[in-house]
């Protein structure tokens, strides 16, 4: 009964510990604001800076997925004051985008572009660049950074072409677009991206339709001769 009694003793100081640390963590969470994240973002010991821009892109992403854009933007604009890279300009531009401000966005991914050489990381800018322009109701600009993204192998910005494509009735151009997208895959031993096959076989099935209507028109009028 003394075992079981010190470890039960055990086990209830493990549990009054760990809600100890919980209500720790939210009480110094609760006392950081967007302007003392600034400022604690300013300290010279790397490790303590990458603890701050965690914790902030955290109490960022809490405000995102609860559709508070504009205070998830308070926050995101000292995280990408301080680390001045490819996904602290995507948070901060789509904050601002879902915020009501696609201008804004589009001024700081393509300030970001401009600094930004691996090509990973540009055609992920190249991509958010695409849904500012949409939002700021910049058609032609937006093709333009697609066209960037699909240029530097962004297989989103793919299929999105393959889409616009389609909805011009350019059947065979959206054909090749998703069908190079299915071949990448096979050659890879992978999936496809989710749009790619069904787009490949809608463009094949819409480009194929103006034959089958006139080969269907023209049977009757050979028969009258």
């Amino acid at each position: 009964p003394v075992r079981w009694l010190g470890m039960g003793l055990l086990v209830g100081a493990s549990v009054l510990v760990l809600v100890a640390a919980r209500e720790a963590s939210a009480a110094s969470q609760e006392k950081l604001t967007p302007e003392t994240l600034a400022q604690a973002l300013q300290t010279t010991d790397q490790a303590e800076r990458a603890a701050r821009l965690q914790q902030g892109f955290e109490i960022y992403l809490e405000h995102m997925r609860a559709f508070r854009a504009r205070t998830a933007e308070r926050w995101a604009e000292p995280l990408h004051r301080a680390a001045q890279a490819p996904w602290s300009a995507t948070c901060y531009a789509s904050a601002k985008r879902r915020g009501g401000d696609p201008e804004g966005a589009v001024a700081i991914l393509r300030e970001q572009i401009e600094r930004t050489s691996d090509p990973a990381q540009r055609v992920a800018l190249y991509e958010a660049l695409s849904l500012a322009l949409d939002a700021a109701g910049q058609a032609e600009q937006r093709l333009n950074a697609l066209g960037h993204a699909y240029a530097e192998g962004g297989r989103d910005a793919q299929q999105i072409l393959g889409f616009l494509t389609m909805q011009e009735g350019r059947w065979q151009e959206a054909q090749r677009l998703f069908g190079d997208l299915v071949d990448d895959a096979r050659r890879e031993g992978r999936d496809a991206e989710p749009w790619a096959l069904p787009g490949w076989g809608l463009a094949v099935l819409e480009g194929a339709r103006p034959a089958v209507e006139w080969a269907g028109e023209s049977e009757p009028d050979s028969e009258e001769e």
